[in-house]
């Protein structure tokens, strides 16, 4: 065990020192999660997007003011003209049994948020409807139904995929730069002449990037936090284990890049490029759902995909069965290990 420890104090404060690691790992998911935050978050929220309404009934109002920034109008004339100015979104007009709707069809944002005003706007006038004598017999109890075990917000669906990002990159871009670098700087040969057996070294370089995730997810969760007010519950026993094996997992796969290019820089590449394939086709910013069909298919050969979905299951924002869970762990663990172990017996042999 002391070896261990020796060998993993030793490989973290080398990684503290490399600010290229510590940026990439550390505080480039964040820059991501801010960046996104701001541009997209505002998108997927209906109580943003202000609604200027004439009614005479007011009750139908009152019931939009729930969801919507209402705008009580007395001239319908110049709706089309404050559209097209800005100063609200959307115009509706309410006469009798006539409902018209303005809204500009260019600003693709509104356009998706249109049909749920529709429905919104057809429950309250049929709330209206049956409180009068002829629907008195009418009786309606809603109720919320969430499928998930919170309500999800697009902050927390993009939270999540974030914290996958610095899994994946701490696990996979880790492994080019131990492997890689430090042969390189031969610095492995230092581990040979110890000496030191490969599961002793595997075991050491994992805990430092199991140390390295956890700080990367405090900093993700306390500036989220801060900036969007955002609180997610998060499972811990299930996140320290879909940590420990998907950090195992992405070293592991990280290997995959050194056994096909021999030389780091070129693993390097090679990996930064397939990273950035993978951040946008593994339903990371955006739902798998909303991508054309050939590359939804695409995105199911990912392993970053069932890492974000794992870390929405565990968050309470996505549903998964308990033993796909397990399923996905327990691969990402033991092909992991297993290309953890060939990589350190190949890179620790001495050369003749």
């Amino acid at each position: 065990m002391n070896k261990v420890f020796w060998l993993s104090k030793y490989i973290t404060k080398e990684a503290l020192r490399n600010k290229a690691e510590i940026f990439f790992t550390l505080f480039f998911p964040l820059i991501f999660l801010i960046i996104f935050g701001f541009v997209f978050n505002d998108q997927y929220s209906d109580s943003l997007m202000s609604v200027a309404i004439y009614s005479e009934d007011k009750n139908i109002i009152e019931d939009l003011s729930d969801i919507y920034k209402i705008i009580n109008i007395d001239n319908i004339e110049d709706v089309p003209k404050n559209i097209k100015n800005g100063n609200y979104d959307v115009g509706v007009i309410i006469k009798g049994k006539k409902v018209t709707i303005y809204y500009d069809e260019t600003n693709i944002n509104n356009t998706s948020l249109i049909q749920g005003l529709e429905l919104n706007i057809k429950k309250a006038i049929l709330n209206k409807n049956i409180t009068t004598k002829n629907f008195k017999y009418i009786k309606i109890n809603e109720k919320n139904v969430f499928l998930t075990k919170t309500k999800t917000s697009y902050i927390d669906y993009l939270l999540t995929g974030v914290i996958a990002i610095s899994l994946l990159s701490n696990g996979m871009f880790s492994v080019i730069t131990v492997f890689g670098r430090y042969k390189r700087l031969n610095v492995l040969k230092r581990f040979i002449l110890v000496p030191i057996k490969s599961y002793t070294f595997v075991i050491g370089i994992t805990l430092t990037r199991i140390f390295i995730s956890f700080i990367s997810l405090l900093i993700l969760i306390f500036s989220s936090t801060i900036i969007f007010n955002l609180s997610i519950v998060i499972n811990w026993p299930l996140y320290l284990l879909l940590s420990f094996t998907s950090t195992i997992g992405m070293m592991g796969f990280g290997l995959l890049f050194l056994f096909l290019f021999k030389k780091s820089e070129t693993a390097q590449n090679a990996a930064s490029i397939f990273f950035t394939l993978m951040m946008f086709f593994s339903g990371i910013y955006f739902p798998i759902e909303f991508l054309p069909k050939t590359l939804k298919i695409i995105s199911y050969l990912f392993p970053i995909k069932y890492i974000v979905d794992s870390l929405r299951y565990i968050s309470g924002i996505e549903l998964m069965d308990l033993n796909i869970f397990l399923l996905i762990n327990g691969i990402m663990l033991f092909g992991g290990i297993f290309l953890l172990m060939l990589a350190s017996k190949s890179f620790l042999l001495p050369e003749k």
